[in-house]
């Protein structure tokens, strides 16, 4: 009998994309840190700064004690210059080196690419986020990847957003938030973009333009901010109505 206890691979990144390109955006903005620790994440909940704090393990930007290592300050040089994607691309390719292997990516299907990522022990909404992750980071670092796989991330990502409430509620359907923008609005829309609209009545539709990835922090940042524009907009026409009822009076 073999006693010895099967060692446990490390997860590949399964947090979304976008958090970990905003947390390098930050740190161009800021500096590298010697550690990433839950000082430099406080502005993330727990469970998003533990996925961030593991995908930064995973590619090789920090070790097993948080100390950054030089491919995060290279990382983080490049972003937002003609470097970035070979940079990011470097990374992925060595970090993904023994997931990949020799799958061909250009013209792999999604079951042989879910395949390849199963064997490192992810399954079911986790095994997802990995493979969505590595999709997203790929597609931005520039890599080929087959129409096969990223047309159904999209479709994937497309109902994350919009199935569940299209169908809940007792709404008139004509009054719920719709996903995605109207032909003939021009609002842009693709897999890294979220857009719903909803209509006001007697005064047209509105619309709301996010990033596809947001966690809870970022949700309560945009909640906030939403809450203070209309309270400083209800404070403004009442100042006008103020204004108006004084100019009837002296009339």
């Amino acid at each position: 009998m073999n006693n010895q206890k099967e060692e446990r691979l490390p997860l590949p990144a399964y947090i979304s994309y976008n958090t970990l390109k905003g947390f390098i955006k930050r740190l161009k903005e800021t500096a590298v840190p010697e550690r990433v620790d839950r000082s430099v994440l406080r502005n993330y909940s727990n469970s998003v700064g533990s996925q961030l704090t593991s995908a930064l393990r995973y590619l090789g930007l920090v070790n097993d004690m948080g100390i950054t290592t030089p491919q995060l300050k290279a990382l983080v040089d490049a972003y937002d210059t003609g470097d970035y994607q070979g940079a990011l691309g470097r990374c992925l390719t060595e970090s993904y080196r023994e997931v990949i292997g020799d799958l061909n990516l250009e013209a792999a299907t999604p079951a042989q690419l879910e395949e390849r990522f199963k064997v490192r022990g992810p399954s079911g909404d986790v095994l997802r986020k990995c493979v969505t992750f590595f999709v997203a980071a790929a597609t931005d670092a520039g890599m080929s990847i087959s129409p096969h796989i990223t047309q159904r991330q999209r479709a994937k990502s497309t109902t994350a957003r919009g199935g569940k409430r299209r169908s809940s509620g007792r709404m008139n359907t004509e009054s719920q938030p719709q996903f995605g923008a109207p032909r003939g609005t021009g609002i842009p829309t693709d897999s890294s973009t979220l857009v719903f609209n909803f209509p006001i009545p007697g005064k047209g539709a509105a619309f709301l333009q996010l990033p596809a990835e947001l966690d809870r922090a970022d949700w309560e940042m945009i909640s906030a901010m939403v809450t203070a524009f209309v309270r400083r907009q209800c404070q403004t026409e009442r100042v006008v109505e103020a204004e108006v009822q004084d100019l009837k009076e002296e009339e």
